[in-house]
């Protein structure tokens, strides 16, 4: 195949491998890298283009977590066919998340490694007595039927307070317009299936949710991207989407959004139902930290108020409460409500009705309300150290987001800086963190990245970014000598 017109420019502020990797994919849209066709050696094209070998390996790598590539052990790297496949390869099974995710998991469990990658909560804040004493209160109110099937709606008692608690948030909801369901991801999967076809158009901010992601591209969406800001999704662009396209769902991260940790703005959300009600488009609100906030109280959901309908809205009690109980749940028009009911029915018949009678019983406690505190000024102290550790840590030219709540924030590097050459100098530290590609819609956040602080202690976070600092430090002074390295090998120009 004929790659002689690739060309990269190496004083531009984006990284070789990530030109490489645009110009790999113009090849495959214009014909020149056709389905099946095997890449070129990595050492080949390299000399070809007067890089060092990692470059190509870096954005083989990229494609072949995008899905746009295939590679097989001893074979080669192979442009991805149309139903996913390459030449002579079987294709392995879909996954829900980016592998770079299972890497990520074990750098993390390594010994002496500080993860602050993953989203979880801290489970030693988890009251184990008080949550046990709920499910026997339960078991020796109502026995043996709680270990029969159960509606698929949800358990009446656990819609009761799932219904109080959230119109003390604004979200005024009867019980016909509420769903139980497995974790807001399965409320997300339901949703998905019910609106949306191969080839549908779907808004989401970029970056977003990387759950999300994955679930849209299995379902063959169309992404729509809309960029994030500090206030939160930038509504003037979803206007101009709206102009040309008329996308199946918008769905939106408001409240503490994951991975930046910002909060959408009163005037944006207002827009936002404007526009989207104006267009007949439903808005899907994820709220999976909004209850996590910790300068006052949790901002009103979008759903929340009169005429807000259109919302379909996603909770869970994961973040605040406990995630092994998998227990989310689904705000809606009744319509929208019967319909994922009925696709529910299909999927698991229903969320364990012990666990929902046991939540209900646990969240009427004085354990509960305790625990609520606890875990929003714990969160809030780790998170106000992650940020003067940034401070005290991080060289000029990196900046962050400040969140007011959630467990996520986002870093701005440098442009010189590649994050993936940052996380593998970053784990010889001891150090992970979540590059900022798997949370961007067209892998084009090669300079961001996520730092969570929920499930480490405070003194973890200052080492971390100890840590972290040396690996930012070194890359900065390296990524000079780099380019220097790569003009000097760089092929003389044809005359």
């Amino acid at each position: 195949m004929d790659l002689s017109g690739i060309s990269l420019d190496r004083n531009s502020g984006t990284s070789l491998h990530a030109q490489l990797v645009l110009a790999l994919r113009a090849a495959m849209a214009e014909g020149g890298l056709r389905a099946g066709s095997r890449l070129p050696a990595s050492r080949n094209l390299a000399r070809s283009l007067g890089v060092n070998r990692g470059t190509v390996q870096k954005a083989y790598s990229a494609l072949v977590a995008a899905g746009e590539a295939r590679a097989a052990v001893g074979q080669g790297t192979f442009v991805a066919g149309t139903d996913g496949s390459a030449a002579g390869i079987l294709p392995p099974p879909q996954t829900a998340e980016d592998p770079d995710w299972e890497r990520l998991a074990r750098w993390s469990a390594r010994p002496g490694v500080i993860s602050l990658a993953g989203g979880m909560p801290d489970a030693r804040l988890f009251p184990v007595a008080p949550f046990r004493e709920s499910l026997n209160a339960v078991l020796a109110k109502e026995g043996s039927g709680l270990l029969q099937y159960g509606p698929s709606r949800g358990h009446g008692r656990f819609l009761e307070v799932l219904a109080a608690r959230l119109k003390e948030r604004g979200l005024d909801r009867q019980a016909e317009e509420l769903l139980v369901v497995s974790g807001s991801q399965q409320g997300l999967d339901l949703v998905a299936r019910v609106f949306i076809s191969p080839g549908d158009a779907v808004v989401v901010e970029d970056p977003t949710y990387s759950g999300a992601l994955a679930l849209f591209r299995m379902m063959g969406a169309r992404l729509l991207p809309v960029p994030v800001d500090d206030h939160g999704m930038v509504v003037e662009r979803l206007e101009s989407i709206l102009t040309r396209e008329r996308p199946r769902l918008v769905y939106t991260i408001p409240n503490f959004h994951n991975p930046t940790g910002v909060t959408m703005s009163p005037s944006r959300r207002r827009r936002l139902l404007e526009i989207c009600a104006a267009n007949g488009v439903p808005v899907v609100e994820d709220d999976s930290d909004g209850e996590l906030a910790f300068d006052d109280v949790p901002p009103p959901p979008l759903a929340a108020g009169a005429g807000n309908g259109g919302v379909i809205y996603l909770g869970t009690s994961s973040k605040l409460l406990f995630p092994g109980l998998r227990l989310g749940w689904v705000a809606a028009d009744s319509q929208v409500i019967r319909a994922l009911e009925a696709v529910k029915r299909v999927a698991d018949l229903h969320t364990p009705p012990l666990l929902q009678a046991a939540m209900a019983h646990f969240m009427m406690t004085k354990a509960c309300r305790d625990l609520v505190t606890t875990v929003r000024a714990s969160y809030a102290s780790r998170r106000d150290a992650l940020l003067q550790s940034l401070e005290k840590e991080m060289p000029a030219g990196v900046t962050w987001s400040e969140p007011r709540g959630g467990l996520s924030l986002m870093v701005d590097l440098p442009a010189q800086i590649s994050t993936a050459d940052l996380l593998a100098r970053a784990v010889e530290e001891g150090v992970v963190f979540a590059p900022g590609n798997l949370f961007a819609v067209r892998h084009s956040a090669d300079h961001r990245l996520r730092l969570t602080y929920g499930g480490i202690r405070e003194e973890e976070i200052r080492e971390g970014m100890v840590r972290l600092g040396r690996a930012v430090r070194a890359e900065l002074s390296g990524a000079d000598q780099r380019r220097m390295t790569d003009k000097a090998i760089s092929p003389p120009p044809l005359v």
